[in-house]
């Protein structure tokens, strides 16, 4: 049976660790990746996909930092606030303000509409 990977403190395996460190290095060599994995007698096809394997871990966590969360309060609206109209069948036009008791409104559009 295979052994799990070790993982540091960051949930990354020391094979992720060893190879970031390598493309680190490549980076910093002025070489192409072909000559770089040529003289680390290094597979290229490892090192591409590494590459793009870090790269992906890398932009999943920009998109994962990027979440905010940001508090909501609920704001009474202004006193001068325009009033809500609600038009009935027979021309009927019932004027609410901003401020108005829900439960109200809906038994008095209620009774109106029996009308």
């Amino acid at each position: 049976m295979a052994k799990a990977p070790k993982r540091g403190g960051g949930g990354e395996t020391a094979r992720a660790r060893e190879m970031r460190a390598m493309l680190r290095e490549w980076e910093g060599s002025g070489l192409t990746l072909t000559e770089f994995a040529r003289q680390r007698a290094v597979p290229l096809s490892t090192l591409t996909w590494w590459r793009h394997q870090l790269r992906q871990r890398r932009s999943v966590r920009k998109r994962t930092r990027a979440v905010r969360f940001v508090e909501l309060r609920q704001v009474s609206p202004p006193a001068n606030a325009p009033p809500f109209e609600i038009v009935l069948p027979g021309h009927t036009v019932i004027r609410v303000g901003a401020q108005f008791d829900p439960t109200a409104l809906e038994q008095l559009v209620k009774t109106l509409s029996r009308c």
